[in-house]
C-alpha cells in the first residue's frame, strides 16, 4: 500500500464501552507518533501512568505501511495495549498485525511485577484478513536496483520487527508460525486475503469472539467439540488430519460429581491420534493470573493423548464445530446451533412437528425475524444459496422426505416419518420437538426465482 499524509488515518477518543481509542483509515507515516500522543494525552487527563491502565484500541483499516504498521504494533504491544474489532469494521494486511500484536499488561500483586496477557477481540461480523506483504516501487517503469534492494530491505525489516515482537521465551508465540505461513502463501493483491472467518481459525490462533451467548452447561456434542477443539489448537493440527474427526468421537460418558456440574469423559481415536478428555461443563470467570484469556468465561478441558497431556481452560468458541462460520454465530441460526449445544432445560415452545407430509407441497417460513438462509446442504455449516424472508411461500422439491447430514440427523428424520403416522405419541413429540431445534432434519426447497437449497424445518410450517 502507499497513501499519502492526508489520507491517514484518523485517532479519535471513544466511549469505552468497547474500546478508549479508535483508529480508522490507511497507514501511513507518523500515524506511530499520533497514537502514542493521542493514548499519552486520555491517559494524562484521567491522572493514570501510562504502564498497567488497561487501555483498548478499535481498530478499522485496509492497511497501509507495513513500516509504520510495525511501529504501532511495537508500540501496542511494549504499551500493553488491547485491540478490538468492532461489528462490521475491518483490519486487513498491515492492521491485522497490529491486531495480533493486542495485550494488556496487569500486575501480580503489590510488589510482585507484572505479566501481560493476550487480549485481542473481534465482533462475529468483523472481518479480520492477512496477506503477504506488498513492495510497492510506484508507477515508474523502471527504478534504480539500489532503489528497489532498499525498498526490499525495509519491507524485510519491518516484518522482522513484527515477528520479533510476537516472540515469548516463555512459551507460544503471541503470533504462531502457521499463520504467518498462511499469510505469506497469500498474494499481496488488495482483494486478496486469508480471513479469520470460522471458528476453527479463530481458536486456533487465540482470537476472542465478542458478543457471543453461551449455554450454561453443555451437552455431549458440544463436549466431543471442546475435546477436539482442545487438541488441535494448542497444537496446530491442521483440518486435513481432522477432517473425520466426528468419526472418530468414540464413547461421549457424562459424569455427575454433584447436582450442578456436567462433566464429560470423552474419548476420540482416529487413524491420525487418539485423546481422551474431561470436559467440565461449568465455565467460570477466569482468575486474576491466568493469562490465556482476559474477561472471557472458559471451559475447563482435561487431555490425555497423543499430542497433549495437561488440562487448560479454552476458548468457549471451542463447543462448536470448528468449520461454523463466525459471521453466522450472531444469527437465528447460530444461536439455534448453541441451543443445539446446550445441556440446559429445552424451553417449552410451541413448534409444529414435523407438519410437512407427503401431501404437502408449498411451506411458509416462520421463526425468524426477517429471513432465513437457503442452504447448499442440510446443515447449518453449508454454504448460502439464497435468502427466503419471513412468510415466504417456498415449495417442497420432494414431499415426505426428510434431510439430513449427521447420524443423529438420520434418527430423527425416521422419527418424523413415524410422527406423521402417529402424532398421538407423546413421548414422540418430545424427541421430534428436540430434533427441529436442533436444526437436524430438513426439507429441500425451491423459492419462486427458481433458486433450489435446503432449509431447516425448524422455520418452516406447512402453507395453509
Amino acid at each position: 500500500w502507499a497513501a499519502s499524509a492526508s489520507k491517514a488515518a484518523t485517532f479519535r477518543l471513544e466511549d469505552g464501552e468497547v474500546c478508549e481509542i479508535s483508529m480508522s483509515g490507511l497507514i501511513v507515516a507518523d500515524d506511530e507518533r499520533r497514537l502514542r500522543t493521542a493514548v499519552q494525552d486520555l491517559i494524562q487527563s484521567q491522572n493514570e501512568p501510562v504502564f498497567g491502565r488497561p487501555m483498548r484500541l478499535c481498530l478499522n483499516s485496509p492497511g497501509g505501511s507495513l513500516e509504520e504498521g510495525a511501529r504501532i504494533a511495537r508500540l501496542v504491544r511494549e504499551w500493553g495495549i488491547a485491540t478490538r474489532i468492532k461489528s462490521g469494521e475491518r483490519c486487513l494486511s498491515a492492521c491485522s498485525w497490529v491486531f495480533m500484536l493486542g495485550t494488556t499488561d496487569q500486575e501480580w500483586g503489590e510488589g510482585d511485577g507484572e505479566y501481560s496477557y493476550l487480549d485481542r477481540e473481534m465482533a462475529p461480523s468483523a472481518t479480520l484478513g492477512f496477506h503477504a506483504p506488498l513492495l510497492d516501487l510506484g508507477q515508474d517503469e523502471y527504478i534504480e536496483t539500489e532503489l528497489a534492494q532498499q525498498g526490499y530491505q525495509a519491507l524485510v525489516t519491518a516484518f522482522a520487527e513484527i515477528l520479533s515482537l510476537s516472540y515469548n521465551p516463555l512459551g507460544r508465540d503471541i503470533v504462531d508460525s502457521d499463520l504467518v505461513e498462511f499469510a505469506m502463501r497469500t498474494p499481496p493483491n488488495s482483494d486478496s486475503f486469508y480471513y479469520i472467518d470460522t471458528v476453527d481459525k479463530a481458536g486456533r490462533w487465540n482470537i476472542r469472539i465478542s458478543g457471543l451467548e453461551f449455554p450454561e452447561t453443555i451437552n455431549e456434542y458440544a463436549a466431543a467439540n471442546a475435546c477436539i477443539n482442545a487438541t488441535a489448537w494448542p497444537n496446530s493440527l491442521s483440518r486435513t488430519i481432522l477432517r473425520n474427526y466426528v468419526d472418530g468421537i468414540s464413547d461421549v460418558e457424562r459424569v455427575a460429581y454433584n447436582s450442578t456440574e456436567d462433566v464429560y469423559d470423552v474419548t476420540i481415536f482416529s487413524g491420525y491420534w487418539g485423546a481422551i478428555c474431561e470436559v467440565s461443563a461449568s465455565v467460570e470467570p477466569r482468575s486474576e493470573h491466568e493469562t490465556e484469556y482476559a474477561n472471557s468465561e472458559l471451559l475447563n478441558v482435561c487431555t490425555e493423548g497423543q499430542y497433549t497431556n495437561s488440562c487448560s481452560r479454552i476458548n468457549p468458541i471451542s463447543i462448536f464445530p470448528g468449520n461454523t462460520r463466525l459471521a453466522q454465530l450472531s444469527t437465528e441460526e447460530g444461536r439455534i446451533l448453541a441451543r443445539s449445544l446446550s445441556g440446559s432445560p429445552r424451553p417449552s415452545q410451541e413448534i409444529r412437528l414435523c407438519e410437512v407430509g407427503p401431501d404437502q407441497s408449498r411451506v411458509r417460513v416462520i421463526n425468524v425475524n426477517q429471513y432465513v438462509n437457503i442452504r447448499s446442504g442440510p446443515s447449518l455449516q453449508d454454504s448460502i444459496v439464497a435468502r427466503a424472508n419471513l412468510g415466504e411461500i417456498l415449495a417442497i422439491a420432494r414431499p415426505g422426505f426428510w434431510y439430513y447430514e449427521t447420524p443423529r440427523g438420520r434418527q430423527c428424520a425416521l422419527l418424523c416419518e413415524q410422527f406423521t403416522r402417529n402424532a398421538v405419541d407423546r413421548s414422540l413429540a418430545d424427541q421430534v420437538r428436540s430434533c427441529i431445534e436442533d436444526a437436524q432434519v430438513w426439507q429441500q426447497v425451491r423459492n419462486g426465482r427458481g433458486q433450489a437449497g435446503y432449509v431447516s424445518v425448524y422455520f418452516l410450517e406447512r402453507d395453509r
